[in-house]
């Protein structure tokens, strides 16, 4: 009968699990469908108030940007739906073979403590699933959001943000893989103290035989944290120069105005000229006939210099 009983549990798991999901996205789509026409019915009230007052219609090009608040939180609620569900099928599945799932940790039996490592497992698993994707999508949505200035137009503080984001995204992935791996090899009843320890130690020995990776890396971070440069901005590095396009964990990625990619370390970048940060100014010369009106030209630059 457990066996059964336990077939049928992990059977009905994908089912509801892929019940509960059509659920959500059915409930997202109604609130965003309530929501654009919410926007809709508010943006014909503003169009028909100004066409009464100022007697003119608003060109239909000039719309509200409609864009549903609720989208974000749909790959969110999927996975926390399925992780509910896991963990009421493990509750299930410890209730039919009579195992009290606060207790499994004290477990003496063998089948308990491979029911123990299985579920410390699963939820370490799941977890780590959650936060990636409640992560990745904030992340991603940020980026999206994004827009690059126009040509001849130095990126803005929201640059910054383009700039961190990406390696945020990488240096979590890693984090996450790394803490799923150790929960795991602790739920397996490995001492994972030594191999912290270990890990240190290899750490630093890897650190004294690169010494140039180490130093790109550190210097990296503090370039970052100085705001030395953003993406999209136009930097000068001894003899190379060119826009931001990407960086890495160790490097950074110029292209120069002829086409040409730079990528160049972070351990040796030395003075960093930023063309684009705040204002510059550029000193032209001009060439004009000896008998022209001086005033004249001064005027016609100040005009220049106004546009």
């Amino acid at each position: 009968p457990h066996v059964l009983q336990s077939l049928l549990i992990i059977a009905l798991i994908s089912p509801c699990i892929l019940l509960f999901k059509a659920w959500v996205n059915d409930w997202f789509d109604q609130a965003q469908n309530r929501y654009i026409n919410s926007r809709l019915a508010n943006q014909a009230i503003a169009t028909a108030t100004a066409e009464e007052s100022q007697g003119s219609a608003l060109d239909e090009a000039e719309t509200v940007n409609i864009d549903p608040p609720y989208e974000n939180y749909r790959p969110i609620s999927a996975r926390l739906v399925r992780f509910v569900i896991v963990l009421i099928a493990l509750v299930a599945l410890s209730s039919t073979w009579g195992y009290n799932i606060l207790s499994l940790s004290q477990a003496s039996s063998v089948s308990e403590q491979v029911f123990s490592v299985f579920i410390d497992v699963i939820v370490a698993i799941l977890i780590a699933d959650l936060v990636w994707v409640w992560a990745k999508t904030y992340i991603d949505k940020r980026l999206s959001d994004y827009r690059p200035p126009e040509n001849g137009h130095a990126p803005g503080p929201e640059a910054r943000m383009a700039t961190l984001l990406p390696l945020l995204r990488t240096m979590l992935i890693v984090t996450l893989l790394s803490m799923v791996v150790f929960s795991v090899l602790a739920s397996l009843g490995f001492n994972i103290g030594p191999l912290l320890a270990g890990a240190g130690v290899i750490g630093l020995a890897i650190g004294f035989g690169a010494q140039t990776l180490v130093k790109d890396v550190v210097s990296g971070i503090f370039y970052l944290i100085d705001d030395a440069f953003r993406v999209g901005e136009y930097i000068e590095i001894g003899d190379l120069r060119g826009t931001v396009e990407s960086m890495s964990v160790r490097s950074l990625r110029v292209r120069h105005h002829r086409g040409a990619v730079h990528t160049i370390p972070f351990g040796e970048l030395k003075a960093i000229t930023n063309h684009s940060r705040d204002w510059v100014i550029m000193k032209l010369e001009f060439r004009i006939p000896f008998d022209t009106n001086m005033k004249q030209v001064k005027k016609l630059v100040k005009k220049i210099g106004a546009k």
